[in-house]
């Protein structure tokens, strides 16, 4: 029975939303053209974010291998003196 009433009340949403659709369509339009322009900046915004990120990821690890180098090339002058 439970499931007669959702498979109703979905039609009536669906038979309401395109009602809805024809009588304000444009002003929907609107809305979706909004809604991609913020998309849009927002996408862009994050994906700047990340790629920052990651470069600046990528020259810590770089400062951290040149530390690991010298560290180990002062061990190894330290075992040749030993």
């Amino acid at each position: 029975m439970k499931n007669i009433w959702a498979i109703i009340g979905g039609v009536v949403a669906v038979i309401l939303g395109l009602l809805a659709l024809i009588k304000w369509g444009p002003a929907i339009l609107i809305i979706l053209q909004g809604v991609v322009v913020f998309a849009l900046i927002a996408g862009g915004v994050i994906t700047v974010a990340v790629g920052i990120s990651n470069v600046k990821e990528k020259l810590s690890e770089k400062k951290e291998e040149k530390q690991e180098k010298k560290k180990e090339e002062k061990q190894e002058k330290k075992e040749e003196k030993k």
